[in-house]
């Protein structure tokens, strides 16, 4: 965590065990991210999952 901020902020995820070990480094905390909505044959209405589950 990033202390000597106001904000804290996860700087860094270590995994040392398990069948996955690995590190993810987190930067450019407050910088503008431009986001698109994915296409339609590519986005999963929960609802009708949900409806195929029970």
């Amino acid at each position: 965590m990033a202390e000597d901020s106001a904000e804290p902020y996860v700087l860094r995820v270590v995994e040392t065990g398990g069948k996955e070990p690995g590190t993810l480094t987190l930067s450019d905390f407050d910088e503008p991210v431009t986001a698109a909505a994915p296409p339609a044959d590519q986005v999963v209405d929960m609802e009708q999952l949900m409806k195929g589950a029970s």
